[in-house]
């Protein structure tokens, strides 16, 4: 039930709300919580208090996969690329928790937004190695990552090696072509994208 509340709170993205339930948690003991943490981190996320979610995080003594994903992400769609990659850097340091497509996604976020190349690199090669890269959402994101770091063909290359692509993928190329300067690349690729009738 407290999860419920809580993932109610962070829809609604009511601090004063979500600090209340906090301290309800706290008064009640339900900290220790494994779902009530990583549900209170991704509340206070979604109030902008990022400081209170890894304080979260930080006193969390049991962290599962879903833990690990929500701090990374949080990072990662806040701007924070450089925390992003330290987290997950901790998590591979951590061994008790494999990381996943969803980890592997968030931290090609944070990659492509600092242009960390080197990292994203890293990154793509680690999915390979666990068969990944048929997965749309990563195989996106690698697209996304090489594109922002100025890496153009290589993003064409693994926008070609995916079997399967969904509307973002495509949008991606596309969008990664227009931003260095590649009209006619970016035409053509729209152009295949109406023909595949996408949508």
């Amino acid at each position: 039930a407290m999860v419920s509340i809580l993932s109610a709170c962070s829809r609604v993205s009511g601090k004063s709300i979500t600090e209340g339930i906090h301290g309800f948690v706290i008064k009640r003991g339900f900290e220790g919580d494994l779902g009530v943490g990583n549900t209170l981190m991704d509340a206070y996320a979604k109030c902008c208090e990022l400081g209170v979610s890894r304080r979260i995080f930080d006193g969390m003594t049991e962290k599962d996969v879903v833990t690990w994903n929500s701090m990374i992400a949080v990072y990662a769609q806040s701007g924070f690329s450089a925390e992003a990659v330290e987290v997950f850097h901790a998590m591979v340091r951590d061994r008790d928790v494999n990381y996943n497509a969803v980890t592997l996604s968030a931290v090609l976020l944070a990659c492509a937004h600092s242009g960390a190349l080197r990292v994203g690199k890293c990154i793509h090669d680690q999915v390979i190695k666990m068969g990944l890269e048929d997965n749309v959402f990563v195989g996106t994101s690698i697209i996304d990552m090489y594109c922002k770091s100025g890496k153009v063909k290589m993003a064409r290359k693994a926008f070609d090696c995916m079997k399967e692509k969904n509307v973002k993928s495509w949008t991606a190329l596309i969008s990664g072509y227009g931003m260095h300067g590649h009209a006619r690349e970016a035409l053509e690729v729209f152009y295949d994208m109406n023909r595949a009738n996408v949508k």
